[in-house]
């Protein structure tokens, strides 16, 4: 899993929670994998150098993402790309073709149907130590949260209208 921020880290949780599987994750920013890391201290794992995956999931949004999510596929594997990519578009490395992956590009986070298999997975295994992977503002605050995006440590930054 490349990306940590709130899609990233849902992913991971499901993953987590419905699989018995150690989830390998990376970000940017190591605040993120901590934050995770804490929460399944036995299950989450760093990629190694030199390691490579017959699954990947891409939720960086950032096109240095998909490009390291493509050094790090296995030979015919696959890679699940949940960014959406703006002014950053990605290109297709030279290697690639080589690699002849799946690659899945999934549009707007999903299909509804599973949206109540979702409630569902985070109503039944969301624990108050989760909590700590979100940080709430007030919609007053909102130009000192993006100025500051990256210095405040949660997984997801929240916007809300209510008072906090």
């Amino acid at each position: 899993m490349l990306g940590c921020g709130g899609l990233g880290s849902l992913l991971i949780f499901a993953l987590l929670e419905i699989t018995g599987a150690d989830v390998y994750i990376h970000d940017h920013n190591d605040y993120k994998v901590d934050q995770l890391r804490s929460l399944y201290p036995d299950r989450i794992k760093a990629p190694m150098a030199g390691q490579r995956f017959q699954l990947i999931f891409e939720a960086t949004g950032a096109s240095r993402g998909f490009r390291q999510a493509c050094d790090l596929l296995d030979k015919c594997s696959r890679l699940v790309v949940l960014s959406r990519y703006h002014a950053d578009e990605p290109f297709i490395p030279e290697r690639l073709p080589w690699k002849q992956p799946e690659i899945i590009l999934c549009h707007l986070n999903g299909d509804s149907i599973h949206m109540a298999d979702a409630a569902a997975l985070l109503a039944d295994n969301w624990s108050t130590q989760h909590d700590n992977l979100l940080s709430f503002h007030s919609l007053e605050d909102i130009n000192n949260v993006f100025a500051n995006y990256g210095k405040i440590k949660s997984n997801k930054k929240i916007i809300t209208h209510e008072q906090l």
